[in-house]
């Protein structure tokens, strides 16, 4: 849908080019993004990056809210045919959705209450888990709790009523819940696709799925070559995938015929879609010669300044807009010398986060200091206070300190640590004496990776300790940072992006059950977990209870560390002026505004 953020910040420029041949010939939109796909095209269950979130918005559609210019959430009134909102005996809020009978999947077969329910049943199935995922569920639904841990068949608040009504009851004492209509997300998942001969059933004390096992679920998921993980060739958005080619990390999609169009009624009018991975090292040669369309989400401010001026020079054409995101380096707390909250805050100020903004943004960012993004609406209202948070600056001899406090005062012998005669730091962990050495994870060509990493190598020799890096692709990043196997490091570098929900609650939490791919630093503070819990349970629309609250909790974040925040850039798309009406300022993501775009 159409979001008109009036409070962005907006630079266009558009000038004359030939017409793309690529493009124009083939009716093909070639884009190119700088963060390679990782396949997670289904959920987030078993993970994220940037790019996978845009083709899960390309092709999955009919959510049953959608967010407003005024960042309220509303129904969509192109699914919703009714929504009424009653108690039931016991006091429990309930939502009663009835959608309209004419949507359908890209495969033609008809969307009714049932792929709802199944989509808020499958994501909080205890099967999940055996399949590696994180169960992905609203805690605030009555009864999730039970089923999602195998001790209820029945999600007893979800009701299936009829072939397109269905209802969702809330547990009161859950309430309040700062973004309430937000509970009502579900995006429709075709049961026959993902659970063949399975059945979606109600005899009363709930919804459930018959039939259903691991094993139909490792082949129909999990499948390489054919699992909906990675290729949900039958969707409900306004494109369908194609094809996914997980070695090269190239995706095709076509125009999904059978989409009736967004809130505002909007189809696309591009009728095939190719994207694949590119470098800021080649990415403006490839959209001169025509290889590429469009390139999204340029951050590095040489290649900003390369593709300004060849826009300037009548050859593309670029639109900026702020992040709703961050570059950070994540720890693994719960790795046995990174779970030091002092060694974690020594690091800190070994970062030279303003350095980097110098050097590789150059004024297309700025640096950020707690877990958030400069485009999110709390940010923009905190933004001078937010400068108070920067605990870390940058600073040698406080990193020293921080490492005395925390014992790193040993030689391998077992002596005092001699400082004129270098080598490593030693300290006594558990009985044994062990060194300081930490271990990095960067991926390839990645130019703010190198300059952090190796500030940081430089400035950890030079108090006594090493920085061992590896450069991996971003996959194995990603597993290592889900936790999907046994963690190799103690850092890890990389980015990310935060929903329009805003609920870290999960992020912080304590519990077993959340460790990995939802609290993915390892990081265990109570106090930092109350304040998320506090945080999400500010009444609707109370803007400024919650801004005071989300301030608490980064001010917690900061003290407690479990990532360095290090800066929120401005993204630039450039794109050939054969692609028109394209305006990702004004949109959720590219994914989005591409369909309201066309080409020559």
């Amino acid at each position: 849908m159409k979001r008109t953020l009036a409070w962005l910040t907006l630079l266009i420029m558009l000038f004359a080019l030939p017409v793309n041949q690529a493009g124009a010939a083939g009716n093909t939109l070639h884009i190119g993004h700088l963060t390679r796909v990782s396949g997670e095209f289904f959920t987030e269950m078993w993970g994220n990056n940037t790019s996978d979130i845009d083709v899960r918005m390309l092709i999955h559609g009919y959510d049953i809210v959608m967010w407003m210019e005024d960042e309220s959430i509303q129904p969509d009134n192109t699914v919703v045919k009714s929504l009424v909102w009653s108690r039931d005996p016991g006091g429990d809020p309930v939502a009663t959705i009835e959608i309209y009978p004419n949507l359908k999947f890209s495969d033609g077969d008809a969307i009714t209450a049932r792929d709802y329910v199944f989509s808020l049943l499958i994501q909080a199935s205890p099967l999940i888990a055996e399949l590696g995922g994180r169960v992905a569920y609203k805690d605030q639904i009555r009864g999730i709790t039970e089923y999602a841990k195998g001790e209820a068949a029945e999600l007893a608040g979800v009701r299936l009523l009829s072939k397109y009504r269905y209802s969702v009851r809330f547990s009161a004492e859950s309430l309040p819940y700062f973004y309430q209509n937000a509970l009502l997300e579900a995006l429709p998942y075709p049961t026959h696709v993902i659970a063949p001969g399975c059945k979606i059933k109600d005899d009363g004390a709930g919804a459930y799925i018959t039939g259903m096992t691991a094993e139909l679920l490792q082949r129909t998921l999990n499948d390489p070559e054919t699992g909906y993980r990675s290729h949900p060739t039958v969707s409900s958005g306004p494109y369908k995938l194609v094809s996914y080619d997980h070695k090269t990390g190239v995706v095709e999609f076509q125009r999904n015929r059978y989409y009736k169009g967004n809130c505002e009624g909007q189809k696309p009018s591009i009728p095939r879609i190719v994207l694949k991975e590119t470098r800021n090292q080649t990415l403006l040669n490839e959209l001169q010669d025509g290889t590429l369309d469009l390139v999204n989400k340029i951050s590095s401010a040489e290649v900003i300044k390369a593709v300004t001026a060849a826009g300037m020079s009548g050859k593309i054409a670029s639109a900026s807009y702020p992040r709703r995101g961050m570059g950070l380096l994540a720890f693994a707390v719960e790795q046995p010398l990174t779970s030091s909250l002092l060694l974690r805050q020594a690091v800190a100020h070994m970062v030279d986060r303003q350095g980097l903004v110098d050097t590789f943004l150059e004024g297309y960012g700025e640096p950020v200091y707690g877990f958030y993004g400069a485009a999110q609406w709390m940010a923009k209202h905190q933004k001078e206070t937010l400068k108070g948070l920067n605990l870390y600056a940058y600073d040698q001899n406080l990193a020293l300190n921080l490492l005395v406090q925390d014992g790193w005062t040993l030689e391998a012998t077992g002596a005092g640590y001699d400082a004129a005669a270098g080598g490593l730091r030693h300290k006594m962990l558990d009985g044994q004496l062990v060194p300081l050495q930490l271990r990095a994870a960067i991926t390839p060509l990645n130019k703010a990776a190198d300059h952090v990493i190796q500030t940081l190598q430089k400035n950890l020799q030079a108090l006594g300790g090493e920085l061992i890096v590896s450069t991996v692709e971003m996959d194995e990043l990603l597993l290592n940072y889900y936790r999907h196997k046994e963690r190799a490091y103690d850092l890890l570098f990389l980015g990310t992006n935060f929903p329009l929900v805003f609920d870290p609650f999960y992020n912080f939490h304590t519990d077993d059950m959340y460790q990995t791919v939802y609290n993915t630093t390892g990081i265990r503070d109570d106090r930092l977990m109350a304040l998320a819990d506090q945080l999400r349970r500010t009444e609707p629309e109370n803007r400024a209870v919650y801004l005071e609250r989300w301030f608490a909790l980064q001010q917690r974040f900061m003290e407690v560390l479990p990532m360095i925040p290090l800066y929120s850039n401005t993204y630039y798309d450039a794109f050939g002026t054969q692609l028109e009406n394209y305006h990702p300022d004004q949109y959720e993501s590219w994914a989005v505004a591409v369909l309201y775009a066309t080409l020559k």
